[in-house]
């Protein structure tokens, strides 16, 4: 070491440091409706061609939307979470709209540090139908959904929405739609697992979901006096139940594929 100097701090662990959410929102929002895009801002490039976007309901401008999703302005309070995934939410839905229509599109530094933030904050975004969708990284979920027709597919993916996290009606209603895509396939779920099928069906019926177990002859007194964080923390957990059932099922399936083939080989 040369004497007299001091121990460098690594730049790229600066650079690559936690994130400031709030002022990652700021950044965004400033990019948006400030940033050059062809001598416009994006938000007034969007706004020329918004009547042609199939999902702005009665919003006739971005200013409009955003007040709607009650983002307000970058200046309006302390950010949460959830805010930031919807700005970038909606701002990736405005990259695909402009995308699908063949249109200009070069907020490419706003698009990448919306992907850089993602990717911090262990999430990714999926197109279907036409619409970007932001979810949390999780590969068991996604082993799972691999795994399950359309359906079913669908139910799983909109379980994990960002806009739900903290909705327990949503979250109740998706549960019962699954636990009738699950009924069906009830003997190959217990052949798989006998106990956690079991355990799994037992909180469909006993977790508010398939009845009403707040009040009337299924009333259970400790479901309901459960507050809703309660609730959402059990519907959360039994999720995980059934990914796990679902891959545990497919992993079986191979097992016994594996089993088959090995026999074979054995045989040759």
């Amino acid at each position: 070491m040369v004497e007299g100097c001091e121990i460098m701090v690594d730049i790229f662990e600066l650079l690559d440091d936690e994130l400031d959410l709030q002022m990652e929102y700021e950044r965004m929002f400033y990019m948006l409706f400030h940033e050059d895009y062809y001598n416009q801002t994006l938000a007034y490039y969007f706004n020329e061609k918004l009547y042609d976007w199939d999902y702005r309901g009665t919003c006739s401008s971005v200013e409009e939307i955003i007040k709607k999703l009650k983002l307000y302005n970058m200046t309006f309070g302390t950010k949460t979470i959830n805010d930031i995934l919807k700005l970038m939410q909606f701002i990736l839905n405005i990259k695909l709209f402009l995308d699908n229509k063949g249109l200009e599109n070069d907020s490419f530094v706003l698009y990448k540090n919306i992907y850089y933030i993602l990717n911090k904050m262990n999430y990714e975004y999926k197109i279907e139908n036409d619409r970007v969708y932001l979810y949390p990284k999780d590969e068991e979920v996604f082993m799972a959904i691999d795994n399950v027709n359309k359906d079913m597919k669908s139910l799983l993916f909109e379980y994990i929405k960002f806009d739900i996290k903290n909705d327990v009606t949503s979250k109740s209603r998706l549960l019962s739609e699954i636990a009738k895509k699950m009924e069906p396939l009830r003997k190959e779920y217990s052949t798989t697992n006998k106990t956690l099928t079991e355990k799994i069906f037992q909180l469909f019926n006993k977790l508010d979901i398939r009845h009403n177990n707040k009040a009337g002859s299924k009333k259970n007194e400790i479901v309901a006096n459960m507050t809703e964080e309660e609730l959402i923390g059990w519907y959360d957990k039994l999720y995980k139940l059934i990914i796990y059932l679902i891959n545990q099922k497919e992993n079986n399936s191979l097992l016994r594929e594996s089993e088959k083939f090995i026999r074979n080989l054995d045989e040759s």
